[in-house]
Order: C-alpha cells, then sequence, then structure tokens
C-alpha cells in the first residue's frame, strides 16, 4: 500500500472496565435484568490501529495478541454501522492488538466499539450526538454506552443507562488478576435466581458517603460464579489478606480485582499472587 493511498492514520487506546458492586434487583418482561452498578475505566487496555483510505472500500479487520475471534467482533460491527448509516465511502483497514481477555468482565470487545465510534465521528466529521451514540451503541452491547465518556459512572437499567460520578477512586490503584478460564456472560445470567425484585441500594448514593461503606458493594455474579469457579473466593480471600480494601469480581467474571489505597500496597500484593497460575496486572483508574 502506497503511503499516499490513507486519508487519516491513526493509533487508539482502548480502556478496560471494573464493576464496583453489581446489584440485579428485577427484570424486564422481555427477560433482561435490571441492575445498577459503579463502572470505572482502568489503565488496561487494548490497541486500535485505524487506518482510512482515499480510496473506497469496505472494512479489513486484524486481530492480534490474545485469542480474539474475528467473526462478530464488535470493530467491525461498529465500523460497519457507521460506514452504512453516514454514507462513509472510505475503505477502512483496523489493526486490533488485543490485551483485555474475552470472558473476563472487563469490557473489552464494548470498549473497543466505543472508542472507534468516537474516533470515526471526530475524525470524519460526521457530529454525532451523545443521545444517538447511546443509540448506536445499545446496537452492540449494553456496556458500550459506558465507554463513550469513561472514567466513573453509576449504571442502571440494562446497565445502558448512565450518570457521571465524581472521581472517587483517583488516589487509588487496582490489582487485576485474570484466571485462564473464561465465563459466559450469558451462562452467568441465566443462572441468577434471586428472589425478584429486590430494592435497589443506590450505589450513587452509597459512593459518596464518608467514610465509604465498602461492604454495601457487593455483586450478585458471585453467588452464581464462585460455586462453579472456587478460585474465584481464593482470589478474593488472597487480595483481602494482602491489604485490599475492597474485592471483587468483575461483572460476570472472570476478572477479579483488589482496590488498594496506593501504588506500593498494590505492587507488594501482587507479589504474593500465583503469577504463573493468574495474570496480574496493576493498574490506575482513568479519568477523562
Amino acid at each position: 500500500m502506497l503511503s499516499e493511498e490513507i486519508l487519516i492514520e491513526a493509533t487508539i487506546t482502548s480502556n478496560a472496565k471494573i464493576n464496583i458492586g453489581l446489584n440485579i434487583f428485577d427484570k424486564f418482561d422481555s427477560g433482561y435484568h435490571i441492575l445498577e452498578s459503579l463502572i470505572q475505566e482502568i489503565s488496561i487496555s487494548d490497541i486500535v490501529n485505524i487506518k482510512i483510505l482515499k480510496s473506497n472500500g469496505g472494512i479489513q479487520l486484524e486481530a492480534k495478541g490474545i485469542d480474539c475471534p474475528i467473526e462478530d467482533n464488535t470493530c467491525y460491527k461498529i465500523t460497519n454501522y457507521v460506514k452504512s448509516h453516514y454514507k462513509i465511502k472510505n475503505k477502512i483497514i483496523i489493526e486490533l492488538h488485543k490485551k483485555i481477555p474475552i470472558g473476563s468482565g472487563l469490557g473489552g470487545g464494548s470498549s473497543n466499539a466505543a472508542s472507534i465510534l468516537n474516533f470515526l465521528d471526530k475524525t470524519l466529521k460526521i457530529n454525532i450526538t451523545k443521545k444517538k451514540k447511546i443509540e448506536i451503541c445499545k446496537t452492540i452491547g449494553m456496556d458500550v454506552p459506558f465507554f463513550i465518556k469513561g472514567g466513573l459512572q453509576y449504571a442502571k437499567g440494562m446497565g445502558d443507562v448512565t450518570q457521571n460520578m465524581p472521581p472517587l477512586f483517583k488516589n487509588n490503584f487496582f490489582i487485576v488478576a485474570m484466571p485462564k478460564f473464561k465465563i459466559s456472560t450469558k451462562w452467568a445470567y441465566s443462572k441468577i435466581n434471586k428472589p425478584l425484585p429486590n430494592k435497589k441500594m443506590r450505589y450513587n448514593l452509597l459512593a459518596l458517603e464518608e467514610p465509604l461503606k465498602w461492604k454495601s458493594f457487593e455483586n450478585d455474579f458471585e453467588d452464581v460464579v464462585i460455586p462453579r469457579y472456587p478460585e474465584i473466593r481464593v482470589l478474593k480471600e488472597a487480595m483481602l489478606e494482602n491489604g485490599a480494601i475492597y474485592s471483587s469480581l468483575s461483572g460476570s467474571g472472570s476478572a477479579v480485582f483488589g482496590i488498594y489505597n496506593n501504588y506500593d500496597q498494590a505492587f507488594e500484593a501482587s507479589k504474593k499472587i500465583d503469577q504463573k497460575k493468574y495474570h496480574i496486572t496493576v493498574t490506575s483508574p482513568i479519568y477523562r
């Protein structure tokens, strides 16, 4: 490919997320669960290289890094949506360097979609409204709207209705431990059998209390996941025993995270978790 054929070339950072508490308190008639959660963007990321060519054409997608199927990929889905709905004729080449594991509860695929949507909107001067972006994102997945703005947000509904929160965890550091097994979100939701309806915990209000009552933030998926994957409990206990002020499953898993008061505590704790058995990362919150 000749360099002059390229109209725009850019590298995008596509960050992961963790769920600080996830309360499922009701169910829509459609079968979808109604939930609430605090979602925090973190500095674990995929890298997306994008080339928009001067010539007309379709979408070319290549994925590198950890196991990442091309078929049904969110990068392709969102790019195809923008091309078809906003009459973008240029050929677009996407190279995805995948670092966020699939089936980890860290929202990698959702983040990829939102990052590409934001990039194409800004770069091609499409001027998509925030409301429309959220509508588009929901066609890909219910986690995607969060990543349009990222940071820390209170999510409700099916996770698609979000409210910005102040940077409550800006001074904290996190350990994220990724087991080698994946957990299907669809399977996890199918196993939720807690009595419904339950009451809202109002995580957005609880998070603003001082001191913060960490025990109020529970993840209902742990009741489903831990009996089948007891390693999750072992990881949580290891983090809490080594100084974490809070530890939980992220989303429906399989990633487990711990929150620490400073980097040194997180780094020292990370060395005490079996690094041959788990992929361990010390990471920080992202506020845009």
